[in-house]
């Protein structure tokens, strides 16, 4: 019963209505009220009341899988120093903010995004269609949970279930020999959860990889609010593919062609 209540309240949620918000805010009206009467018997201040019911009794700050992720691959472009970085389709407002205060990254993305800040030059382009122009153009590209949303139709784009192979093929097309491929995307039982993303088991992504000639040098994963670098590969990837959910990240090589 609480199962199908969960699936109900998801499925609303991603029409804008969310049943347990709603409960813990009618639970909540009565302090709202109470504080209220309190403070305009003592103020004289002219006011609006603008409830914000959900801040009461909640962290300072909420930190969640992007955020870590975001300062733990920021950290490594920037301590590698790469010469040209192109990213696809990570947050702006997180990853590429964190780079921009200390290089310059072009950005790539299927949606529009009218910025103009220093360091950060975007160019709208779906990855899912080839581009000689940008083959063999730079030594690192950085693309973090963004694969699991291709062909699902989410963003606009077409629905089709091998769009996120052909993304893949492209970015490795984008990188010198031996250039570094950053990563990142859901990893765990394998499944779609159409529209929002896919799950993927983390050897999937790991096989089709060597397929173009991407070694994996490193591998760093998410669970319980810190990224863990793999010090083993092989055992922590067996664990993880049995996880409902985790985040995988994942630094590839390009290696030369054979």
């Amino acid at each position: 019963m609480i199962s199908m209540f969960k699936k109900i309240n998801t499925t609303l949620k991603s029409i804008g209505f969310d049943i347990l918000k709603l409960y813990n805010g009618l639970r909540l009206l009565p302090r709202f009220f109470y504080d209220y009467n309190n403070f305009i018997k003592k103020s004289k201040w002219d006011h609006v009341i603008n409830p914000q019911l959900f801040d009461n009794g909640t962290e300072g700050a909420i930190y969640g899988e992007y955020f870590f992720q975001d300062i733990y691959v920021a950290k490594s472009i920037i301590k590698d120093n790469p010469k040209r970085h192109i990213d696809i389709g990570s947050r702006v407002d997180g990853f590429i903010a964190l780079l921009s205060l200390n290089r310059f990254v072009e950005v790539l993305d299927i949606r529009p995004i009218n910025i103009n800040i220093e360091n950060i030059k975007f160019y709208q382009w779906d990855i899912t269609k080839q581009s000689d122009y940008y083959n063999n153009s730079c030594d690192c590209i950085s693309c973090l949970h963004t694969i699991e949303h291709f062909g699902l139709g989410r963003y606009g784009d077409t629905v089709d279930a091998d769009s996120w192979k052909l993304a893949f093929t492209n970015l490795s097309l984008i990188l010198n020999n031996n250039g570094v491929f950053w990563l990142s995307t859901p990893i765990g039982i394998e499944r779609v959860e159409f529209n929002a993303n896919r799950i993927f088991n983390p050897n999937t992504i790991i096989d089709f990889a060597i397929n173009l000639n991407l070694q994996l040098e490193e591998f760093a994963y998410f669970i319980n609010d810190n990224v863990i670098k793999s010090d083993n590969i092989i055992n922590d990837i067996s664990k993880l593919s049995n996880l409902d959910y985790s985040l995988g990240i994942f630094k590839f090589r390009k290696i030369n062609n054979l």
